[in-house]
């Protein structure tokens, strides 16, 4: 495994389970310092005991709710404390909620907002004030945020969003910061078997390479994106979802 990410900080948040732990994981174990954000201190403190037998102090936790911008500041800036520096974040933090439109209580239709959009500005807004030159960011989009469909109205929305968003903040930090979004399809992650989810209607057969994506294989394009092998890339959204997305 390359050791390419020694001496580099990263912030990963919805880093105690799916997408952002793997993330995590995968950064550690190429060189780099991590420090997890998630809302659940339960879930965080036993992702970080698991992560830390194999990886000693590189890996560290803040407790916070990304919907809030003052536990977003503290804890972004806490994590740039510790080493003085802040070369990579991977916004993993997100949520799914599915009904249709029609049906669809607003209240459910703001809490996806809120936690997939304006989470996401609450954590790179900070962010973008301490990053390193030469510094990555990586947002988690979907396969919904352009490919869409029923029931997954404001799911779909606030995805297009946040790649709308990381586009613009590609722009606005050029050349010093590059940000790309990777846009899953359906993952095995907690999140994706609820009630109710893409996996749990879709069939499997449905997708050109006839599965669903493992945590790691997202990981790994998160790990490229960082890295210095993607120095030519921002502004980009990569799809990784087994061929669905041209059906």
């Amino acid at each position: 495994m390359m050791r390419d990410f020694e001496g580099r900080t990263c912030i990963v948040t919805g880093g105690a389970s799916g997408i952002g732990l793997t993330a995590a994981e995968t950064l550690l174990t190429r060189g780099a310092s991590v420090h997890l954000l998630d809302r659940d201190q339960v879930a965080l403190e036993r992702a970080v005991k698991s992560l830390r037998d194999e990886h000693c102090d590189r890996v560290r936790f803040e407790v916070a709710d990304v919907t809030s911008t003052e536990e977003c500041n503290r804890a972004v800036a806490a994590a740039h404390a510790v080493a003085g520096r802040l070369d990579h974040v991977v916004h993993c933090a997100g949520i799914f909620i599915g009904a249709a439109l029609a049906d669809a209580p607003m209240d459910d239709w703001r809490r996806v907002i809120d936690v997939n959009l304006v989470g996401t500005a609450n954590v790179l807004q900070p962010a973008a004030h301490l990053m390193n030159e030469g510094g990555s960011i990586v947002t988690i989009s979907s396969m919904a945020g352009t490919r869409s469909g029923a029931g997954v109205s404001a799911y779909a929305a606030s995805k297009s969003a946040v790649e709308s968003l990381s586009r613009s903040l590609a722009k606005e930090l050029a050349p010093q910061v590059r940000v790309n979004v990777v846009a899953p399809g359906i993952v095995e992650t907690p999140m994706s078997n609820a009630p109710g989810s893409a996996a749990s209607i879709q069939s499997q057969p449905a997708i050109p390479l006839g599965r669903f994506a493992q945590p790691e294989e997202i990981a790994a394009v998160i790990a490229f994106l960082c890295s210095d092998q993607a120095s030519y890339i921002t502004g980009e959204t990569i799809h990784v979802n087994g061929g669905i997305h041209m059906k």
